[in-house]
C-alpha cells in the first residue's frame, strides 16, 4: 500500500528503470526529493541498485565518492557495456517516440487546414523524419558489410514486405521532399498511409493491429517453382481466349478480303483495321469449306459482270 500510495507519481520512471521490489520497498517511505534523486541516479547509470538507493537515502559521503567513481562511461567490461546499452535503449526509445509524436502532430495540424501547404509541412517534418529513421535503424538493426570488399559497413535491412520495413520506408520517403506526392494527392497519402503507419509504430497496445490492407499476391512460390493460384489461372485462360478470338478474326478478315479483292479486280477492298468503337464478338463462325468459297467467288464474278461500269 505504501508503494502504491507514495510511488504512484513515479511509476513510469521506475518501470523504465526496471526497479526491483526491494528498491521500491526502500523508496516507499522516502521523501519526494530523495525519490527524485534516486531516479536521477538510475537514469544516469542505467540501473538502480539497492546499495545505491540506501546510500542516497542515507546521504553518506562514502556513497557520494562511490557514485562519482562509478561514472557510466568509465565502467568497463560486459557490465559497463550493458549499462550503456540499457541507457541507449531506454533514452533512445523515448527520443524515437517523441520525434514520431511531433511528426504526427504536425501532420494532423496540417490536415486540419483547408489546404495542406506542402513546403511548410516539409520544413517541419522532413529533417525530423530522417532523424527518426536513423534512430529506428540504430535501435533495431545490426551492422553488415555493404560490398564484397567489406569496406562499407551499413545497417541491415528489415525483411521485405514486413510491417517495420514499411515504417522504415515511410520515414525515408517522408524525409525526402522530392519523393512526396503531388499537392493534390498529398492529403490522402498523409491521412491514409503515413499517419496510420507512424501511429502503429509507437502504439502502447500489446499487439497493435496493422492498419494497412495487405496486398494479395497472385503468384506463389513453392519448391523453387512458380505456381499460379486459381484466380491467376482463370485470368490467363481468359486472356488466351481473347487472343485466340482476335487471331481467328484477323485470319477470317484476311481471307475474305483477298477473295473479294480478286473477284472485283481491286475495286473493293476490305480494311484490315478494326474500328476502335466496334465491339469484338466473342465467337466467330468457322470458315466456309473450299467448295463454298469457290461458289462465293463465282457469284461475286457474275454480279460484277452484270453491274454497270464504274469509273474512278
Amino acid at each position: 500500500m505504501s508503494v502504491a500510495r507514495n510511488l504512484g507519481d513515479y511509476r513510469d520512471d521506475l518501470v523504465d528503470l526496471s526497479a526491483s521490489p526491494t528498491v521500491m520497498f526502500h523508496l516507499a517511505h522516502a521523501p519526494h526529493d530523495k525519490i527524485r534523486d534516486v531516479i536521477a541516479h538510475g537514469e544516469e547509470h542505467g540501473r538502480l541498485r539497492v546499495l545505491d538507493v540506501k546510500t542516497i537515502l542515507g546521504g553518506s559521503e562514502e556513497g557520494k565518492v562511490k557514485t562519482a567513481r562509478g561514472d557510466l562511461h568509465g565502467a568497463g567490461g560486459v557490465t559497463g557495456l550493458k549499462a550503456l546499452i540499457a541507457v541507449k535503449t531506454r533514452d533512445g526509445l523515448k527520443m524515437f517516440v517523441m520525434h514520431i509524436e511531433v511528426i504526427v502532430q504536425a501532420i494532423n495540424t496540417a490536415l486540419e487546414q483547408k489546404r495542406v501547404i506542402k513546403e511548410a509541412l516539409a520544413r517541419e517534418v522532413e529533417d525530423l523524419a530522417r532523424v527518426a529513421r536513423m534512430e529506428l535503424e540504430s535501435l533495431a538493426q545490426f551492422v553488415e558489410p555493404d560490398s564484397d570488399l567489406r569496406r562499407h559497413p551499413r545497417s541491415t535491412q528489415f525483411p521485405k514486405e514486413t510491417e517495420w520495413a514499411v515504417v522504415n520506408e515511410t520515414l525515408q520517403k517522408l524525409g525526402l521532399f522530392d519523393a512526396w506526392p503531388k499537392s493534390k494527392a498529398l492529403p490522402g497519402w498523409l491521412r491514409d498511409e503515413v499517419l496510420p503507419v507512424l501511429e502503429w509504430s509507437i502504439s502502447k497496445e500489446r499487439k497493435p493491429k496493422w492498419p494497412l490492407a495487405q496486398s494479395v499476391e497472385k503468384m506463389v512460390v513453392a519448391d523453387g517453382e512458380i505456381e499460379q493460384t486459381p484466380e491467376a489461372e482463370a485470368e490467363q485462360d481468359k486472356d488466351q481466349a481473347e487472343v485466340s478470338v482476335g487471331t481467328d478474326l484477323d485470319r477470317f478478315t484476311e481471307r475474305f478480303g483477298e477473295t473479294l479483292e480478286r473477284a472485283t479486280d481491286g475495286l473493293m477492298v476490305v480494311s484490315r483495321e478494326t474500328p476502335k468503337l466496334r465491339k469484338q464478338v466473342v465467337a466467330v463462325p468457322p470458315l466456309a469449306a473450299d467448295d463454298a468459297a469457290d461458289d462465293l467467288n463465282e457469284t461475286l464474278l457474275d454480279e460484277v459482270a452484270s453491274a454497270p461500269a464504274v469509273t474512278a
